[in-house]
């Protein structure tokens, strides 16, 4: 028992608020006050869901609208058609596809063909002819 009372005196030195009697309970409040906060509080995050509700409702009759807008005006035919520009293939993909085949041969073919890329596979072929076109000039200058 001594030396908890010292302990508590210690602490009292180092953390005063502690040992206060206002930072325990506060005499000044009542239960009612405290039941017409919690009340206050439960009341405003409740308006608050409710907006939150309001603007996602908001949201999903704009989206709808846009839909529906892009339906009308076939806003779905011009995004196909840049998707098929694009999936046709880029220039990267065709100097991708002749240095394969151009400085691989048959090997880089081949590797265009586990890529799956048409413009790839395509142009490595064109590497390749390029690579055997200058095979056969160069043999034929050598004689």
């Amino acid at each position: 028992m001594k030396n908890f009372i010292i302990l508590l005196c210690a602490l009292s030195l180092f953390f005063p608020k502690l040992t206060h009697a206002s930072a325990i309970s506060n005499p000044s409040t009542s239960a009612t006050e405290v039941i017409a906060q919690s009340k206050f509080k439960a009341q405003n995050a409740f308006i608050e869901l409710r907006q939150e509700q309001k603007t996602e409702k908001k949201l999903e009759r704009k989206l709808s609208f846009a839909t529906k807008l892009v339906k009308i005006f076939g806003l779905n035919k011009l995004e196909q058609r840049f998707f098929e520009k694009t999936a046709a293939g880029t220039d990267s993909d065709k100097v991708v596809g002749i240095l394969l085949g151009f400085l691989l041969g048959l090997l880089g073919v081949l590797i265009a063909y586990i890529i799956g890329n048409s413009t790839i596979t395509r142009n490595a072929w064109r590497g390749f002819g390029i690579l055997i076109l200058l095979l056969l000039i160069v043999l034929a200058l050598r004689k």
